[in-house]
């Protein structure tokens, strides 16, 4: 269910959410948080694009499709764009991360994701990770709950079966 990161800790209060699971921050006192692994961002492209760049330089020839501002990777992706001057190579944002890939089956388009998501993307054999070191800091992805819920052994099992599911990312 999507929330606002503004409205996650009260979501997280009432158990409008159970659990959380992303790159935010979320100083509130009542939220606890776990660190799960680290990720960082990564330029993909459909399969069968001619002439991918292979260095930060040749970017710059090439339109991109994004997940839309107002998600966490989506902000970061954002300033990775401002940060790498590609402002003016955006063929269009998308409002979720899942539609990206279609697209770039269809269209000589590049994006940047999450590597994890990419890597999984590119077990489909439509899309392609490319070799390219965006020179970034890694960033941690958390799972966050409500501190009441601590002690609850349904909530214990469920943050378990999360951090199995992670524990090959770390």
């Amino acid at each position: 269910m999507p929330v606002a990161t503004q409205n996650l800790a009260g979501a997280l209060r009432t158990n409008q959410v159970d659990l959380a699971i992303g790159l935010i921050e979320l100083g509130h006192a009542d939220v606890v948080s776990e660190d799960l692994f680290e990720e960082r961002y990564v330029v993909v492209a459909g399969a069968g694009l001619q002439g991918a760049p292979s260095s930060i330089d040749t970017l710059h020839h090439h339109h991109f499709v994004l997940s839309a501002p107002g998600t966490s990777y989506g902000d970061d992706i954002e300033r990775l764009v401002r940060r790498l001057g590609l402002e003016g190579k955006i063929a269009t944002r998308l409002a979720h991360i899942s539609a990206i890939a279609p697209l770039l089956l269809d269209f000589p388009l590049l994006s940047f994701l999450p590597e994890q998501f990419a890597s999984h993307l590119a077990k489909t054999g439509n899309v392609r990770v490319l070799p390219i070191d965006l020179e970034q800091d890694a960033i941690l992805v958390r799972m966050f709950w409500h501190r009441k819920n601590n002690e609850d052994p349904s909530h214990q099992w469920l943050r378990e079966c999360v951090r199995s599911l992670f524990s090959s990312s770390r």
